[in-house]
Formats: structure tokens, sequence, C-alpha cells
């Protein structure tokens, strides 16, 4: 049987947030199909970022709901890099995957593979301070798809990328 079939739509039913006096985002409702791509586009500002971080988890609803999200893992691309400036680009990766069921031969050998498929295997010593913004962001991109989730979220995932 298709594994897609098994996984629920994700659905937004009347969500709702709102920052202090600013309403970002008012009685939205939409769906998402399981092993599809969706792409949301809007002036800056609109709340696409918002609506993600609600998605995730990251930020609670002041109304409506989110279904089929749950139990689900989220692989997420910020739109900064947030990675740990004391820690290389290897051991940012690894971080990630610490809480993974893995050996740790599994872990390194995931590490490398994600930071091959980005072209950064040969900077995989260095630390985020030595990187380009670019770099950072395939190193974020990398550290995502390293760590697998159900859900892979990619907020404006390409910014600055110099490839």
């Amino acid at each position: 049987m298709n594994e897609e079939r098994n996984m629920p739509n994700l659905q937004v039913n009347s969500l709702s947030k709102r920052f202090q006096s600013l309403q970002v985002i008012k009685d939205l409702s939409m769906g998402f199909s399981p092993g599809q791509i969706h792409c949301l586009f809007g002036p800056s500002g609109c709340g696409k970022t918002t609506l993600l971080q609600l998605m995730s988890g990251l930020l609670t609803p002041d109304g409506g709901e989110i279904r089929g999200v749950e139990n689900s893992t989220f692989s997420y691309v910020f739109q900064e890099d947030r990675l740990l400036p004391w820690s290389t680009v290897k051991e940012n990766i690894l971080f990630t995957l610490k809480g993974l069921s893995l050996s740790t031969q599994d872990r390194m050998e995931r590490a490398e593979k994600y930071l091959a498929l980005v072209g950064l295997e040969d900077f995989k010593d260095y630390y985020p301070g030595q990187l380009s913004g670019g770099m950072k962001q395939r190193v974020s991109i990398a550290r995502a798809f390293a760590y697998g989730g159900d859900i892979l979220i990619l907020d404006e995932p390409f910014k600055g990328l110099d490839f």
C-alpha cells in the first residue's frame, strides 16, 4: 500500500493569529495534500512565516485549528540559518540528529551524505563565522534533509544561495 494514503491531509480550519494589535491571520482555511509540494506566495509581512510556524507548532493560534499534523515530525529550514556558532558545520548537523534513534555511525554517514548533497563536504570542519551567507543556508538545508521529518517546511530556503 502507498504510504501517502496512510498520511492524513493537513487541514487549516478558521485559523487566526494576532500579535498585539496586528491581526496577521484571520479566519484562514486551507488544505494540503500528502506527498505534494505546496508553495505560499505573497508580499512581505502577509503572514506566510506565521502560518508555517503555526502549522509546525512553534506558535499557538489564537483561534481555529490545524489537523493532520498530530504525531508528525518537522524538518524546518528557517529564513535565518540558526546555526550554532561554536559548532562546526558537521557538528551543527549532528546536533539535530542527536534525538533520533540512530547509531553514531548512521548519524555520521547521514551528515556526510547531506553535506555532499549541498556541496559542502570540504567545509565540514569550518565554523559558521567562516562561511558565506549562502553556505550557511546550505548547511541549514542539509540539516533539515538529514533530520528527515514527516513534513518538510522551507521558509525562503533559496535566499542568498551561492551555488
